[in-house]
């Protein structure tokens, strides 16, 4: 590892710099609560991690299989990811839990890719040619697109401007 591997923040203007972990990141969201959500190959295992933006203690808040795509909710209360079980590369889902890893609930089966809305009631999220949005408990799934051919990646939300 050299000395400059890490994480860092930085000002819009591009002044201060700060390192807020020396751990290699990836699929990385920031929450509005100040933490900073990253995935991490460990081993043969991808796990989702938080740090404080302003540094500190990395928590690991996922254990086992490949865990990718955190988003933070809106509220930053709670962090959905997509998850493949160690035993079956195929079997992956979209879970939410708790902003601490704690309350781990899967949403949906077959599924990746997960983005929450802006208002925080729906998480859109990939089914192969399917986007699907559902309410976070996983309810009131609806299939809002889907392709003929390949598939469906990485959805975005933006939130509608009102006014100027």
């Amino acid at each position: 590892m050299s000395r400059n591997e890490g994480t860092y923040v930085v000002r819009p203007n591009g002044s201060t710099v700060r390192r807020v972990t020396r751990l290699l990141t990836d699929d990385l969201d920031w929450s509005i609560r100040g933490q900073v959500a990253f995935t991490r190959k460990r081993g043969r295992a991808f796990d989702v991690f938080a740090v404080p933006a302003r540094g500190g203690r990395v928590r690991r808040l996922t254990r086992g299989g490949v865990s990718l795509d955190p988003s933070w909710s809106p509220d930053g209360r709670r962090l959905a990811f997509s998850k493949f079980t160690p035993n079956d590369s195929y079997a992956v889902g979209v879970f939410v839990a708790r902003a601490d890893g704690s309350g781990l609930r899967q949403i949906a089966r077959g599924a990746n890719s997960p983005v929450w809305s802006p208002d925080g009631t729906r998480i859109a999220y990939t089914r192969g040619s399917r986007l699907v949005v559902a309410r976070p408990d996983g309810s009131a799934r609806r299939v809002i697109e889907r392709v003929a051919q390949g598939s469906i990646q990485d959805p975005t939300w933006q939130a509608l401007r009102t006014g100027r």
